[in-house]
């Protein structure tokens, strides 16, 4: 027979491994385990996003983590949107949080002038606290997320990186300059 159980397992605290012996023997024997959690913010207090990920995939690659909140309008779960997903991943860092990062490339790239990854790199590393790679991966994501900054002339821009050569440059690009036109001239 075709039969399907659906088994759900309480976690060890502080930890992703199922209780128990018998728990252990559940994800043993299973082709698919996913975890169901709160995302919790800096305090280690639950936030209102909910991370679905997978553990295991017996049959096939492992899925990306997806997030999911309660939405009052459907009375019901809905993918949470970017914006949400951006927010949360941000209150639970204790240092370089992305607005200190974004604030701080305001002051760095004033001007609209191309700077050198090295030239913003260490400002703010010494600003944060941070290591390099915390500060590489905060850019990554802001560059990625599209997110808008506002320069010095108080114009919506996003961060564009430019790489010519093995040389990194950042530059803050206004958002009417970055949008790609399809229509014709």
């Amino acid at each position: 027979q075709d039969v399907v159980f659906l088994c759900i397992i309480h976690e060890n605290p502080g930890g992703s491994k199922a209780r128990g012996h018998f728990g252990t023997e559940l994800m043993n024997k299973a082709s698919t385990v996913i975890q169901v959690a709160f995302e919790q913010d800096s305090q280690k207090s639950d936030t209102d996003l909910i991370r679905v990920k997978y553990l295991k995939c017996r049959s096939t690659a492992k899925h990306p983590s997806f997030y999911i909140t309660f939405s009052e309008d459907s009375g019901g779960l809905i993918l949470a949107d970017n914006e949400q997903i951006f927010d949360a991943k941000d209150n639970r860092r204790t240092k370089a949080k992305n607005e200190d990062i974004i604030s701080s490339l305001k002051d760095i790239l004033k001007n609209g002038n191309e700077v050198k990854k090295a030239d913003i790199i260490t400002p703010l590393i010494l600003l944060s606290g941070a290591s390099e790679r915390t500060i590489e991966e905060r850019i990554k994501e802001i560059v990625a997320a599209e997110t808008e900054i506002l320069n010095d002339k108080d114009e919506p821009c996003i961060l564009v990186k430019d790489k010519s050569g093995k040389e990194v440059t950042y530059k803050l690009v206004p958002l009417h300059n970055s949008e790609t036109s399809d229509e014709p001239s």
